[in-house]
């Protein structure tokens, strides 16, 4: 946040401590979102050593217009983000337009906290029908070690938090503002369940019975 409030510049991506950009990629994505008038885009990220890699365009084919090589818009934002494999936030993927970014900031949450910031940054643009980019390329490189949140383990259920993006939009009244949640609430469980011990996750389930119900199908 404080990086944020010391900025003046047009494009603003915030970069993990543990990801790396492709030596281009700041000049490709100034020139595609200036090119395309973007007001913001996810980028695309491979990981290592998992091999993991976003986007896999296959399963977006509905929610994605080709505009060049590996450049679509984003149909329907907020359907497409709340895709289950639609990964927004994750490997420092996001750059935005300075002026989109207005007065939201990080909310002081760990697990999740940029798919908070972002989904609702996203709101906003989508509201004044701002266009929203996917830059398929895998332009972020994204690092895997042993102390990532993503990779944790818990040995305490009471610490893992629900994600942020959960507990704002759980009860909205906006269709697209319960599924991000809905999907969100689904990754997170199943996080748990991997990553606490067994003799935990009884525990967890049972705090978040009333939750888990009200969000996850």
């Amino acid at each position: 946040n404080r990086g944020i409030e010391r900025t003046d510049c047009e494009l603003l991506l915030c970069l993990d401590a543990d990801d790396m950009l492709r030596p281009d990629a700041l000049r490709h994505m100034r020139e595609v979102m200036d090119r395309h008038a973007l007001a913001m885009a996810v980028i695309g990220f491979a990981s290592e050593p998992a091999d993991e890699v976003f986007p896999e365009l296959e399963l977006f084919a509905g929610e994605l217009e080709p505009i060049e090589d590996g450049l679509f818009l984003l149909i329907d934002p907020p359907r497409a983000v709340a895709h289950p494999e639609f990964m927004m936030g994750r490997a420092s993927n996001v750059v935005v337009r300075r002026r989109w970014l207005g007065e939201h900031r990080y909310a002081g949450a760990q697990l999740n906290e940029g798919v908070d910031l972002w989904y609702r940054v996203l709101k906003d643009v989508v509201a004044a029908d701002a266009r929203v980019g996917l830059i398929a390329p895998p332009l972020i490189r994204f690092r895997i070690v042993p102390d990532s949140l993503s990779r944790r383990r818990y040995d305490d259920w009471r610490t893992l938090d629900v994600p942020p993006t959960v507990l704002r939009y759980r009860h909205s009244s906006d269709p697209d503002d319960r599924r991000m949640a809905e999907m969100l609430a689904a990754r997170w469980h199943e996080h748990a369940l991997a990553t606490l011990p067994k003799e935990q996750r009884p525990l967890f389930l049972a705090h978040y019975r009333d939750l888990l119900r009200t969000v996850v199908s």
